[in-house]
Protein backbone atom coordinates (compact mmCIF):
# COMPACT_ATOMS: atom_id res chain seq x y z
CA UNK A 1 0.00 0.00 0.00
CA UNK A 2 1.77 3.22 -1.13
CA UNK A 3 0.46 7.36 -1.53
CA UNK A 4 2.60 8.25 -4.52
CA UNK A 5 2.85 12.11 -5.97
CA UNK A 6 2.35 12.11 -9.54
CA UNK A 7 2.51 15.50 -10.09
CA UNK A 8 2.93 18.86 -8.76
CA UNK A 9 0.25 21.91 -9.90
CA UNK A 10 2.31 25.28 -9.20
CA UNK A 11 0.95 28.61 -9.92
CA UNK A 12 -1.00 30.23 -6.84
CA UNK A 13 1.11 33.16 -4.98
CA UNK A 14 0.21 32.29 -1.30
CA UNK A 15 -1.53 29.29 0.21
CA UNK A 16 -3.47 27.25 -1.15
CA UNK A 17 -7.05 26.63 0.82
CA UNK A 18 -9.12 24.53 -1.13
CA UNK A 19 -8.86 21.93 -3.70
CA UNK A 20 -12.21 20.48 -5.46
CA UNK A 21 -12.90 17.83 -8.44
CA UNK A 22 -15.25 18.93 -10.99
CA UNK A 23 -17.97 15.24 -10.81
CA UNK A 24 -16.74 13.74 -14.17
CA UNK A 25 -13.36 14.16 -12.85
CA UNK A 26 -11.71 15.63 -15.57
CA UNK A 27 -11.11 19.17 -14.08
CA UNK A 28 -9.79 20.64 -10.24
CA UNK A 29 -10.04 23.68 -9.09
CA UNK A 30 -8.24 25.35 -6.72
CA UNK A 31 -7.93 28.60 -4.54
CA UNK A 32 -6.45 30.49 -2.06
CA UNK A 33 -4.90 33.68 -0.49
CA UNK A 34 -3.76 35.50 -3.57
CA UNK A 35 -7.65 35.74 -4.31
CA UNK A 36 -7.85 33.78 -7.37
CA UNK A 37 -8.87 30.28 -8.30
CA UNK A 38 -7.74 28.57 -11.33
CA UNK A 39 -8.96 25.27 -13.09
CA UNK A 40 -6.66 22.94 -14.28
CA UNK A 41 -6.72 20.23 -16.39
CA UNK A 42 -4.67 16.78 -16.89
CA UNK A 43 -2.79 16.54 -20.05
CA UNK A 44 -3.08 13.42 -22.14
CA UNK A 45 -3.72 9.77 -20.46
CA UNK A 46 -3.12 9.50 -16.50
CA UNK A 47 -2.90 12.01 -13.98
CA UNK A 48 0.37 12.83 -14.33
CA UNK A 49 0.90 16.07 -16.49
CA UNK A 50 -1.45 19.10 -15.87
CA UNK A 51 -2.17 22.49 -17.47
CA UNK A 52 -4.02 25.55 -15.75
CA UNK A 53 -6.48 26.82 -18.23
CA UNK A 54 -8.31 29.37 -16.59
CA UNK A 55 -7.37 31.86 -13.97
CA UNK A 56 -10.05 33.82 -11.69
CA UNK A 57 -8.78 36.50 -9.82
CA UNK A 58 -10.80 40.01 -10.79
CA UNK A 59 -13.95 39.34 -8.57
CA UNK A 60 -12.86 39.26 -4.91
CA UNK A 61 -10.69 41.36 -2.28
CA UNK A 62 -9.69 38.96 0.07
CA UNK A 63 -8.70 35.13 0.30
CA UNK A 64 -11.02 32.93 -1.30
CA UNK A 65 -11.20 30.00 1.01
CA UNK A 66 -13.82 27.67 -0.70
CA UNK A 67 -14.29 26.36 -4.11
CA UNK A 68 -17.43 23.96 -4.95
CA UNK A 69 -18.64 22.46 -8.07
CA UNK A 70 -22.60 21.95 -8.67
CA UNK A 71 -23.13 18.20 -9.24
CA UNK A 72 -24.29 19.03 -13.16
CA UNK A 73 -20.94 20.93 -13.35
CA UNK A 74 -22.12 24.33 -14.79
CA UNK A 75 -21.41 26.38 -11.91
CA UNK A 76 -18.62 26.60 -9.48
CA UNK A 77 -19.31 28.45 -6.12
CA UNK A 78 -16.62 30.62 -4.59
CA UNK A 79 -16.39 31.21 -0.99
CA UNK A 80 -14.14 34.53 0.05
CA UNK A 81 -13.25 36.24 3.13
CA UNK A 82 -14.33 39.66 1.62
CA UNK A 83 -18.30 38.28 3.17
CA UNK A 84 -18.82 37.11 -0.84
CA UNK A 85 -19.85 34.10 -2.92
CA UNK A 86 -19.01 34.47 -6.57
CA UNK A 87 -21.43 31.88 -9.09
CA UNK A 88 -19.05 31.24 -12.06
CA UNK A 89 -20.91 29.40 -15.49
CA UNK A 90 -18.73 27.11 -17.52
CA UNK A 91 -18.96 27.42 -21.38
CA UNK A 92 -16.84 26.72 -24.18
CA UNK A 93 -15.57 30.46 -23.88
CA UNK A 94 -14.58 30.33 -20.38
CA UNK A 95 -16.08 30.94 -17.24
CA UNK A 96 -18.30 34.21 -16.32
CA UNK A 97 -19.75 35.57 -13.68
CA UNK A 98 -23.25 34.97 -13.26
CA UNK A 99 -24.03 35.93 -9.74
CA UNK A 100 -22.66 37.59 -6.14
CA UNK A 101 -24.00 36.34 -3.05
CA UNK A 102 -24.06 38.94 -0.25
CA UNK A 103 -25.94 38.06 3.21
CA UNK A 104 -22.89 37.40 5.77
CA UNK A 105 -21.41 39.98 8.43
CA UNK A 106 -17.93 38.61 7.94
CA UNK A 107 -15.73 35.48 6.21
CA UNK A 108 -17.51 32.72 4.38
CA UNK A 109 -15.27 29.87 5.44
CA UNK A 110 -16.90 27.29 2.96
CA UNK A 111 -19.84 26.41 0.51
CA UNK A 112 -21.64 23.46 -1.08
CA UNK A 113 -24.24 22.76 -2.91
CA UNK A 114 -27.17 20.03 -2.52
CA UNK A 115 -27.11 16.84 -4.28
CA UNK A 116 -30.13 18.22 -6.80
CA UNK A 117 -28.18 21.46 -7.43
CA UNK A 118 -31.17 23.77 -6.56
CA UNK A 119 -29.31 24.93 -2.73
CA UNK A 120 -26.32 26.57 -1.74
CA UNK A 121 -25.27 26.80 1.73
CA UNK A 122 -22.57 29.04 3.03
CA UNK A 123 -21.14 29.43 6.53
CA UNK A 124 -19.32 32.25 7.96
CA UNK A 125 -17.03 33.75 10.88
CA UNK A 126 -20.06 35.22 11.76
CA UNK A 127 -21.63 31.88 13.17
CA UNK A 128 -24.32 31.34 10.73
CA UNK A 129 -25.08 29.06 7.94
CA UNK A 130 -27.46 30.40 4.99
CA UNK A 131 -28.98 28.58 2.62
CA UNK A 132 -29.81 30.19 -1.18
CA UNK A 133 -32.40 28.52 -3.51
CA UNK A 134 -31.30 28.68 -7.02
CA UNK A 135 -34.33 30.62 -8.87
CA UNK A 136 -33.54 30.32 -12.33
CA UNK A 137 -29.79 29.73 -13.82
CA UNK A 138 -28.41 32.85 -13.08
CA UNK A 139 -30.14 33.99 -9.68
CA UNK A 140 -30.21 33.00 -5.84
CA UNK A 141 -32.68 34.10 -2.99
CA UNK A 142 -31.45 33.72 0.40
CA UNK A 143 -34.01 30.66 1.60
CA UNK A 144 -32.81 30.99 5.30
CA UNK A 145 -30.48 32.07 7.86
CA UNK A 146 -29.63 29.13 10.18
CA UNK A 147 -28.52 29.99 13.96
CA UNK A 148 -27.40 27.43 16.84
CA UNK A 149 -23.41 27.61 16.28
CA UNK A 150 -21.85 29.21 19.26
CA UNK A 151 -18.14 30.26 17.40
CA UNK A 152 -16.99 30.59 14.02
CA UNK A 153 -18.09 28.05 11.40
CA UNK A 154 -15.90 26.06 9.79
CA UNK A 155 -17.55 23.91 7.09
CA UNK A 156 -20.93 22.63 5.83
CA UNK A 157 -21.82 19.90 3.52
CA UNK A 158 -25.30 18.38 2.45
CA UNK A 159 -26.08 15.08 3.08
CA UNK A 160 -25.24 12.94 -0.53
CA UNK A 161 -28.96 12.18 -1.17
CA UNK A 162 -31.25 13.55 2.20
CA UNK A 163 -32.52 16.71 2.76
CA UNK A 164 -29.80 17.22 5.28
CA UNK A 165 -27.57 19.63 6.00
CA UNK A 166 -24.15 19.42 8.35
CA UNK A 167 -22.02 22.25 9.83
CA UNK A 168 -18.89 21.94 11.51
CA UNK A 169 -17.65 24.57 14.09
CA UNK A 170 -14.98 26.33 16.49
CA UNK A 171 -17.22 25.66 19.37
CA UNK A 172 -16.17 22.03 18.96
CA UNK A 173 -19.75 20.35 17.32
CA UNK A 174 -20.90 19.10 14.28
CA UNK A 175 -24.57 19.78 13.46
CA UNK A 176 -27.28 18.38 12.01
CA UNK A 177 -30.31 20.59 10.43
CA UNK A 178 -33.04 19.95 8.31
CA UNK A 179 -36.26 21.57 7.15
CA UNK A 180 -38.63 22.37 9.99
CA UNK A 181 -41.50 20.40 8.49
CA UNK A 182 -39.37 17.89 7.75
CA UNK A 183 -38.12 16.95 11.49
CA UNK A 184 -41.26 13.93 12.06
CA UNK A 185 -40.02 12.61 8.80
CA UNK A 186 -42.75 13.66 7.06
CA UNK A 187 -41.06 14.56 4.06
CA UNK A 188 -42.31 17.83 3.84
CA UNK A 189 -40.23 20.68 3.84
CA UNK A 190 -40.34 24.74 4.26
CA UNK A 191 -37.85 27.61 4.27
CA UNK A 192 -37.13 27.30 7.66
CA UNK A 193 -34.36 24.90 8.97
CA UNK A 194 -33.96 23.68 12.35
CA UNK A 195 -30.89 21.96 14.44
CA UNK A 196 -32.08 18.62 14.50
CA UNK A 197 -28.97 16.56 16.14
CA UNK A 198 -25.10 17.42 17.67
CA UNK A 199 -22.46 15.81 17.71
CA UNK A 200 -20.86 16.13 20.68
CA UNK A 201 -17.08 14.16 20.94
CA UNK A 202 -14.48 16.61 20.02
CA UNK A 203 -12.79 18.92 22.59
CA UNK A 204 -11.75 21.50 20.50
CA UNK A 205 -12.61 22.83 16.61
CA UNK A 206 -13.82 20.59 14.00
CA UNK A 207 -12.42 21.53 11.23
CA UNK A 208 -14.92 19.20 8.14
CA UNK A 209 -16.78 16.27 8.03
CA UNK A 210 -17.10 13.61 5.17
CA UNK A 211 -19.45 11.60 4.26
CA UNK A 212 -18.91 7.70 3.21
CA UNK A 213 -19.00 7.07 -0.61
CA UNK A 214 -19.69 3.70 -2.49
CA UNK A 215 -18.82 3.10 -6.10
CA UNK A 216 -21.36 2.74 -8.49
CA UNK A 217 -21.46 -0.67 -9.29
CA UNK A 218 -21.00 -2.08 -5.83
CA UNK A 219 -23.16 -5.08 -4.67
CA UNK A 220 -26.18 -4.18 -2.48
CA UNK A 221 -25.07 -7.22 -0.26
CA UNK A 222 -22.32 -5.31 1.30
CA UNK A 223 -20.57 -4.67 4.58
CA UNK A 224 -21.75 -1.27 4.01
CA UNK A 225 -25.27 0.48 4.34
CA UNK A 226 -25.98 2.31 1.60
CA UNK A 227 -29.22 3.47 3.56
CA UNK A 228 -27.62 5.33 6.12
CA UNK A 229 -24.02 6.21 5.09
CA UNK A 230 -21.53 7.13 7.76
CA UNK A 231 -19.67 10.57 8.31
CA UNK A 232 -15.80 11.24 9.70
CA UNK A 233 -15.10 14.45 11.49
CA UNK A 234 -11.60 16.21 11.69
CA UNK A 235 -10.56 18.55 14.69
CA UNK A 236 -8.32 20.48 16.18
CA UNK A 237 -7.90 17.39 19.48
CA UNK A 238 -5.66 16.07 16.51
CA UNK A 239 -8.29 12.80 15.98
CA UNK A 240 -10.79 12.12 13.44
CA UNK A 241 -14.14 10.42 14.84
CA UNK A 242 -16.45 8.17 12.56
CA UNK A 243 -20.12 8.18 13.28
CA UNK A 244 -22.97 5.88 12.29
CA UNK A 245 -26.87 6.48 12.91
CA UNK A 246 -28.30 3.97 14.99
CA UNK A 247 -31.95 3.95 15.56
CA UNK A 248 -33.39 5.73 18.83
CA UNK A 249 -34.35 3.46 21.43
CA UNK A 250 -37.40 5.81 22.18
CA UNK A 251 -38.98 5.25 18.46
CA UNK A 252 -40.40 1.99 17.44
CA UNK A 253 -40.74 2.88 14.12
CA UNK A 254 -36.86 2.32 13.43
CA UNK A 255 -37.28 5.46 11.27
CA UNK A 256 -35.62 8.37 14.05
CA UNK A 257 -32.04 7.84 14.38
CA UNK A 258 -28.81 9.33 16.08
CA UNK A 259 -25.69 9.62 15.12
CA UNK A 260 -23.19 7.58 17.40
CA UNK A 261 -19.35 7.60 17.84
CA UNK A 262 -18.48 4.26 16.09
CA UNK A 263 -14.71 5.04 16.65
CA UNK A 264 -12.33 7.51 17.48
CA UNK A 265 -8.96 7.74 16.03
CA UNK A 266 -6.19 9.34 18.09
CA UNK A 267 -2.49 8.95 18.64
CA UNK A 268 -1.52 9.40 14.84
CA UNK A 269 -1.21 13.09 14.44
CA UNK A 270 0.53 15.64 16.36
CA UNK A 271 -1.37 18.92 15.36
CA UNK A 272 -4.86 19.77 14.20
CA UNK A 273 -6.43 17.94 11.44
CA UNK A 274 -7.79 20.74 8.88
CA UNK A 275 -9.29 18.00 6.33
CA UNK A 276 -10.77 14.86 5.99
CA UNK A 277 -12.12 12.75 2.65
CA UNK A 278 -14.01 9.45 2.03
CA UNK A 279 -13.19 7.20 -0.78
CA UNK A 280 -15.63 4.81 -3.00
CA UNK A 281 -13.14 2.50 -2.70
CA UNK A 282 -14.06 2.90 1.77
CA UNK A 283 -10.97 4.51 2.21
CA UNK A 284 -10.19 7.65 4.95
CA UNK A 285 -7.89 10.60 4.15
CA UNK A 286 -6.55 13.22 6.68
CA UNK A 287 -4.09 16.22 6.12
CA UNK A 288 -3.65 18.67 8.22
CA UNK A 289 -0.86 20.92 10.65
CA UNK A 290 2.04 18.33 11.36
CA UNK A 291 2.24 18.38 6.63
CA UNK A 292 0.87 14.98 6.67
CA UNK A 293 -0.97 12.84 4.37
CA UNK A 294 -2.67 9.45 6.05
CA UNK A 295 -4.39 6.97 4.95
CA UNK A 296 -6.79 5.07 7.14
CA UNK A 297 -8.51 1.30 5.94
CA UNK A 298 -10.99 -0.52 8.24
CA UNK A 299 -10.24 -3.47 9.34
CA UNK A 300 -13.61 -4.82 11.32
CA UNK A 301 -16.96 -3.33 11.77
CA UNK A 302 -20.62 -4.16 13.64
CA UNK A 303 -23.55 -3.28 12.15
CA UNK A 304 -25.96 -4.06 14.72
CA UNK A 305 -23.74 -2.69 17.28
CA UNK A 306 -22.50 0.34 15.85
CA UNK A 307 -18.50 -0.32 15.94
CA UNK A 308 -16.07 0.00 14.17
CA UNK A 309 -12.28 -0.45 14.14
CA UNK A 310 -9.53 1.54 11.46
CA UNK A 311 -6.08 1.09 10.86
CA UNK A 312 -3.24 3.65 9.22
CA UNK A 313 -1.90 2.14 6.49
CA UNK A 314 0.14 5.33 4.45
CA UNK A 315 1.65 8.03 5.70
CA UNK A 316 3.53 10.46 4.37
CA UNK A 317 4.75 13.03 6.52
CA UNK A 318 5.96 15.89 4.63
CA UNK A 319 3.39 15.56 2.04
CA UNK A 320 3.57 19.37 1.53
CA UNK A 321 6.74 22.21 3.49
CA UNK A 322 3.91 23.02 5.57
CA UNK A 323 0.43 23.23 6.64
CA UNK A 324 -1.86 20.47 4.79
CA UNK A 325 -5.23 22.74 4.30
CA UNK A 326 -7.42 20.30 2.18
CA UNK A 327 -7.30 16.99 0.62
CA UNK A 328 -9.75 15.60 -1.87
CA UNK A 329 -10.55 11.99 -3.48
CA UNK A 330 -10.90 12.15 -7.48
CA UNK A 331 -14.90 11.07 -7.79
CA UNK A 332 -14.06 7.43 -9.08
CA UNK A 333 -10.55 7.06 -9.24
CA UNK A 334 -7.93 5.87 -6.45
CA UNK A 335 -6.32 9.23 -6.64
CA UNK A 336 -6.48 12.61 -4.82
CA UNK A 337 -5.52 16.37 -4.22
CA UNK A 338 -4.12 18.21 -1.65
CA UNK A 339 -3.52 21.76 -1.02
CA UNK A 340 -0.97 23.29 1.36
CA UNK A 341 0.36 26.91 2.72
CA UNK A 342 3.22 26.15 0.42
CA UNK A 343 1.40 27.74 -2.04
CA UNK A 344 1.28 24.15 -4.00
CA UNK A 345 -1.59 21.81 -5.70
CA UNK A 346 -0.66 18.15 -5.33
CA UNK A 347 -1.71 15.13 -7.00
CA UNK A 348 -1.41 11.67 -5.54
CA UNK A 349 -1.74 7.79 -6.54
CA UNK A 350 -2.89 5.63 -3.87
CA UNK A 351 -2.24 1.74 -3.71
CA UNK A 352 -3.97 -0.33 -1.56
CA UNK A 353 -7.32 -1.90 -0.57
CA UNK A 354 -9.73 -2.51 2.88
CA UNK A 355 -9.44 -6.18 3.80
CA UNK A 356 -13.03 -7.77 3.51
CA UNK A 357 -14.97 -7.41 6.57
CA UNK A 358 -17.85 -9.80 6.50
CA UNK A 359 -17.17 -13.11 7.91
CA UNK A 360 -19.78 -15.47 8.65
CA UNK A 361 -20.33 -14.12 12.43
CA UNK A 362 -20.88 -10.48 11.54
CA UNK A 363 -24.55 -9.61 10.62
CA UNK A 364 -25.25 -8.06 7.86
CA UNK A 365 -27.85 -5.36 9.23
Amino acid sequence: MSLTEICTLSGHTDRVWCVAWHPRGDLLASCGGDRSVRIWRPEGEGFSRWICVAVLDKDHRRTVRCVAWSPCGRFLACASFDATVTVYEASSSGYTLVSTLEGHENEVKWVAWSPEGNLLATCSRDKTLEVWEKTSDNDFEMASVLHGHQQDVKFVTFHPFKQLLYSASYDDSVRQWQEEDDVGGSGGGSDEWVCSDILLAHSSTVWGVAFEKFPPDEALETHRDRNYPRLVSCSDDCTMIVWQQLPQPSDNTGKRRVWRNSCTLSGYNTRTIYSVDWSPQNVIISAGGDDSLRVFEETSRDLKVGTSSWTQTVCVEKAHRTDVNCVRWHPTEPILASAGDDGLVKIWAHRGAAPELLTPETPKG
